[in-house]
């Protein structure tokens, strides 16, 4: 049986509590996988047009580094993979998320 106390051992686990400026975040090691996920918020919706009076705003941003592909090429921030990549996060993380009990939050 796996548990966190022996996860460790076997070349996978989490850790939570990695980037020290999030409001929360975790890391998650997997083989040469590494995942780490940050969370910033609730904050005010600082942008009117983004304002919606009946839940809150989730946004969503994924990167990969440079080093972890077979491409070693610099891809711009807004290439299509991440971005779609990012949508799917955001739609599963906005069906997660009580975001009809924060209006005017993002």
């Amino acid at each position: 049986m796996v548990t966190l106390t022996n996860a460790g051992r076997l070349g996978f686990g989490p850790e939570i509590g990695a980037v020290a400026r999030a409001d929360g975040s975790a890391v998650f090691e997997m083989g040469n996988t590494k995942v780490i996920a940050a969370v910033y918020g609730p904050r005010e919706v600082q942008n009117k047009s983004q304002l919606s009076n009946d839940q809150a705003l989730v946004r969503c941003e994924y990167t990969m580094a440079n080093f972890s592909t077979g491409d070693r090429k610099r891809k711009p921030k807004g290439d299509r993979r991440s971005t779609e990549i990012s949508l799917v996060i955001r739609q599963t993380m906005e069906a997660c998320i009580l975001t009809h009990l924060m209006p005017a939050l993002r």
